[in-house]
């Protein structure tokens, strides 16, 4: 993978992955990232042994935490979280 936003598109093809949530301040339709990428991978199920990934994507470190259906609580419209998929994931990961 070259960009972010080849990162979420594999995500977002993915049977797995019920929702992606960005937050701070860098959004992967930016060309160029300051600092790091901070995103929210929804799944069906994820091992108890796994709840966040540490990696770069060429240059950006980007810091992935993975939550499940289950803990999606609060409604992403009352959120300051964007959504980037959400038709499968209709809340707020907390």
């Amino acid at each position: 993978m070259n960009t972010i936003a080849e990162l979420i598109q594999k995500l977002i093809s993915s049977p797995d992955v019920v929702g992606l949530i960005e937050y701070g301040s860098a959004r992967h339709q930016d060309e160029i990232l300051r600092g790091d990428y901070d995103l929210v991978a929804v799944l069906q199920e994820r091992s108890p042994d796994v709840d966040s990934l540490h990696f770069h994507v060429r240059a950006t470190p980007v810091d992935m935490s993975i939550r499940t259906l289950r803990t999606c609580t609060k409604p992403l419209n009352s959120s300051t979280l964007p959504p980037i998929l959400s038709d499968r994931c209709t809340s707020r990961v907390s």
